[in-house]
C-alpha cells in the first residue's frame, strides 16, 4: 500500500507543456532562429534525435515530404515516404 501511495498522480504532469523544453539545433537554441539555405531539389539528409521523456512530438517540414531511412540508434529500415513521423516515450510504463 505504501508503495501504491508514491505513484505520481496522472494530474502532476499537467504543468509539463511546449513552454517547458528547450532544445538544440546544431549547437543553437530556438531564439538564435538557425536557418540554412538549400537549393530547389537537393536531398537533406536530417538526424533527428529524441529528446523526449514524457512528450510525444511529432515531426513535420510543411510543404516538404521526407522518407526515413534509419530509426532507432541507427538500424536501417526500408525506406518509407513520409509527411509527418512522430518520436517520443522511450519506454512506456504500466501502472
Amino acid at each position: 500500500m505504501a508503495w501504491a501511495r508514491m505513484n505520481m498522480s496522472p494530474n502532476d504532469i499537467a504543468d509539463v507543456s511546449g513552454v517547458a523544453y528547450t532544445y538544440l539545433l546544431n549547437g543553437n537554441s530556438p531564439r538564435a532562429n538557425w536557418t540554412r539555405l538549400f537549393r530547389p531539389g537537393e536531398r537533406v539528409r536530417l538526424r533527428f534525435i529524441n529528446g523526449s521523456s514524457m512528450t510525444l512530438f511529432d515531426v513535420r517540414i510543411p510543404g516538404l515530404s521526407m522518407t526515413v531511412v534509419q530509426a532507432d540508434d541507427g538500424n536501417d529500415v526500408e525506406p518509407v515516404e513520409v509527411d509527418e513521423f512522430r518520436m517520443g516515450l522511450q519506454r512506456l510504463m504500466t501502472w
